[in-house]
């Protein structure tokens, strides 16, 4: 059992060194950007391996599974798999969890045997892996030197991963939706403090929206996306961040003395009072709240 499962491992490998390269080829640089994961580092096919699954033009019978976490682009995903099968002859399969931790569903995935070649996650999803040992070194790739050892996850000489996109965090806001409840025009730029906002929530009830706000109740939207603000806006720099969580470690710093602590916590009672899902908040919908902002 344990000759078989440590066989099906490099195959998988392999086959996200075949993918990746001819992915990249076939499609450029759109879509191409999914962690590869499904085997430990250590049994990752050599660099002469990787060089011919490269030159490989002809993928028929090859089988490949993806998984993404983006319900939102889960369509256009599919497409492009679609097309890319066309090309190479392959065929990727595009699996989209909803919510939950990626790692999560890695690491269960895994333990029951049919874990997908590639993943698209956040950077913490990613070292998750890594740790676990689920992750290929990937830098043998050709796309490596174009972004990828800059942007990629880098960890003791290894590359993990690749970057698929760049995403902001914030307030989301339906511009024609304000407007049209004020009835008059709105430059997000007058909305500067919590007066501010709360002037705004206010005169938007007053206009007949009743609950302005809808907030999600997944732990990477509340945990990952918002909490991890009060680390990442210590200072200018990463060290910045890495220095106070260290200080929160060993105990020279308390998190509720933290001034960024407190200001994000206060805009989220803010939020949370003109929210619509308040009434049951672990009953909020993602994809409902996604319909009735737009």
């Amino acid at each position: 059992m344990e000759i078989k499962t440590r066989a099906k491992r490099c195959l998988a490998l392999l086959l996200v060194a075949a993918f990746t390269g001819a992915m990249l080829a076939g499609c450029g640089q759109q879509g191409a950007g999914k962690e590869s994961s499904g085997g430990e580092a250590a049994a990752g096919a050599s660099t002469s391996q990787a060089q011919a699954q490269e030159k490989r033009t002809d993928y028929s019978g090859v089988k490949i599974e993806m998984l993404n976490t983006k319900s939102e682009i889960e369509d256009q995903l599919e497409a492009a798999a679609k097309e890319w099968g066309g090309l190479t002859g392959a065929t990727l399969n595009v699996y989209t969890i909803g919510s939950g931790a990626p790692s999560t569903e890695i690491s269960a995935r895994y333990a029951a045997g049919n874990a997908p070649a590639l993943i698209m996650g956040d950077i913490q999803d990613i070292v998750t892996c890594v740790k676990s040992g689920y992750a290929r070194d990937l830098k043998d790739q050709s796309w490596a030197k174009n972004g990828g050892l800059t942007y990629g996850y880098n960890k003791d000489g290894n590359l993990y991963s690749f970057p698929l996109c760049i995403e902001g965090r914030g307030l989301l806001y339906n511009k024609t939706a304000i407007e049209k409840t004020l009835g008059r025009d709105w430059d997000p730029s007058e909305t500067k403090s919590m007066d501010d906002l709360k002037k705004l929530f206010d005169e938007l009830v007053k206009g007949g929206m009743e609950t302005p706000v809808a907030l999600n109740q997944e732990d990477w939207s509340l945990a990952a996306h918002y909490l991890t603000l009060v680390y990442e806006q210590q200072g200018e720099k990463l060290e910045d961040g890495e220095k106070y969580i260290r200080a929160l470690a060993d105990g020279s710093e308390k998190i509720e003395d933290n001034a960024r602590f407190k200001s994000l916590f206060d805009t989220f009672d803010l939020l949370m009072q003109y929210n619509s899902n308040k009434e049951d908040p672990l009953a909020a919908d993602y994809a409902s709240n996604a319909a009735d902002l737009a």
